[in-house]
């Protein structure tokens, strides 16, 4: 048999509900795996990102649709068809649909955490379920670097006066803000901010016309505003920041790859490179800590 160059990328999630000692946890259970019970995982599709592949993998096989909250341990192992990398995550019940047994999965149920323990053939799985009962409760907030756009000597040419303001997403761009919108879904955002100049606010347009929502624009984000007044860029941010941990409302905001450096500091993190359409997602506590953060290639 030939190796694997490189390991199979996988995705799940724990999903809770409840509190206290009505505390559950969803498990599927599988005939061909012995009748084990396990927490609902899945391969990663062609350039999938792992947080939407959890999301979906959670979905067909529980019925369950969630958004990420807390991310897990990432788990390795050997399967049958070689080494393994799982990503998890503590997942959020948005929605419930009747899921029928097939070849799949045999049963879904919400097992109370003591008996879930007994039931998890895995350590690992183990493990994870008692890092997602530990895990603080959490807000993600997307930082999001906009899509691929013209040119600027392209734009100038096309444009006449090429103002920057006005500069467009590329073809390959508007893919990328589609692809990115699953992603967005993937974290449950609800509320959109952006710089307001034209590639920003169109690198969210999908999701926002996905949730029939506004993009709400903020001076403070634009190139110009950052160069001219750092301070500002960073407040606007802190604010954004702040509404986020208090309402408890997923969000994502638009921003230029010259303003990363303000923003991340707002943030309290350290420099990092965003490719287009590259995302930083932060974890706020209700107090408005980041409690974990996760840097995501996406486009």
């Amino acid at each position: 048999m030939v190796a694997r160059d490189r390991a199979i990328a996988a995705a799940g999630a724990v999903v809770l509900r409840g509190t206290g000692r009505r505390r559950a946890v969803a498990m599927i259970r599988q005939e061909r795996y012995g009748g084990e019970w396990t927490l609902p995982k899945g391969t990663l599709e062609a350039k999938e990102p792992a947080p939407v592949a959890a999301v979906r993998e959670v979905l067909e096989e529980t019925g369950l649709t969630i958004r990420l909250g807390h991310p897990l341990d990432r788990i390795s192992y050997e399967s049958p068809r070689g080494p393994k990398v799982v990503d998890w995550w503590v997942g959020h019940v948005l929605d419930q649909a009747p899921r029928t047994a097939d070849d799949e999965v045999d049963e879904v149920a919400f097992v109370p955490v003591t008996e879930a323990r007994r039931r998890l053939s895995h350590e690992a799985h183990r493990h994870l379920l008692d890092q997602a009962l530990t895990a603080p409760a959490t807000t993600p907030l997307l930082v999001v670097r906009h899509a691929k756009a013209m040119s600027r000597v392209d734009w100038a040419r096309a444009d006449g006066d090429g103002e920057e303001a006005t500069r467009p997403l590329t073809t390959h761009g508007r893919r990328q803000a589609q692809r990115l919108a699953r992603l967005l879904s993937a974290y449950g955002v609800l509320d959109l901010s952006s710089s307001p100049w034209r590639r920003c606010v169109a690198t969210l347009t999908p999701y926002a016309r996905h949730l029939g929502t506004p993009v709400i624009t903020i001076d403070e984000l634009t190139e110009t505003r950052t160069a001219a007044d750092p301070q500002a860029t960073r407040i606007a941010i802190a604010r954004l920041r702040e509404q986020a941990s208090r309402s408890g409302r997923p969000a994502a905001v638009c921003i230029h790859r010259p303003t990363i450096p303000d923003v991340l500091t707002a943030l309290d993190l350290p420099w990092r490179h965003f490719g287009t359409t590259h995302c930083a997602v932060i974890h706020l506590g209700s107090d408005g800590t980041v409690e974990a953060s996760e840097p995501l290639r996406h486009g």
